[in-house]
């Protein structure tokens, strides 16, 4: 399946809502194909018997799941809840895997070339030196939680607010660089210095077009290098 295909699918498996799976480790650990196989609306029902952990609880989900999918590695912490009644489930077994991530802090889900993965990872804060990697990782994350062709102008909103800290001149092609400045000079007293700025902004009229189109090609790069 060409890369562009497979990122599709596993963004369309990801909207379905689990909090806790992890679209950019399954891109970099080779789980793609993987993931691309399953079905998003994967039913189990079982009975794991007392006196069990979460880990026997997601064995039993993988192995009884349509496929069955092999286990890469999960984390110890599953082995420490032990549950003296027996379990029964029943419904989508990514729902139940997720739900099982969602009892540990940080705990998350993801598919390796070699099977699922469970593992404590903690809270991954963008890079903040590079425009690209903390732009680019942000608009991923939106366009996950959403399902439509457009993301609402409050997500974008959101998201320029966490880029304070790169100056909008700085990143804007050449020549709309040029002609901002030249508006801030003209408009001292409403200088335009900031992407929450620019993307608010009624004038000049290029600059929110030229704002987005920048998050867009973050976005791309961002998804390039993390492929």
């Amino acid at each position: 399946m060409p890369r562009k295909n497979r990122r599709q699918s596993i963004k369309s498996f990801a909207r379905f809502g689990w909090e806790r799976f992890d679209y950019e480790r399954t891109v970099a650990a080779g789980g793609a194909d993987l993931c691309c196989k399953l079905h998003r609306d994967s039913f189990i029902s079982c009975t794991v018997a007392a006196t069990c952990t979460f880990r026997d609880v997601v064995e039993q989900l993988v192995t009884r799941s349509r496929p069955p999918i092999a286990i890469d590695r999960l984390a110890s912490e599953l082995e420490k809840t032990v549950l003296v009644r027996a379990r029964t489930i029943f419904g989508s077994t990514w729902a139940h895997l997720d739900e099982i991530a969602q009892n540990y802090p940080s705990l998350c889900w993801w598919f390796s070339e070699k099977g699922l993965c469970m593992e404590v990872v903690p809270r991954r804060t963008p890079p903040s030196s590079n425009f690209d990697e903390v732009a680019g990782h942000l608009l991923t994350q939106a366009r996950l939680r959403f399902t439509g062709s457009r993301l609402p102008k409050t997500e974008y909103n959101q998201i320029v607010d966490q880029l304070s800290q790169f100056p909008v001149l700085e990143y804007l092609p050449k020549s709309y660089r040029k002609r901002l400045a030249e508006w801030n000079q003209r408009h001292s007293r409403e200088a335009i210095k900031t992407f929450a700025e620019a993307i608010r902004a009624k004038q000049p009229r290029f600059l929110h077009r030229e704002v987005l189109r920048r998050l867009y090609r973050a976005a791309e790069k961002f998804t390039i290098a993390v492929c």
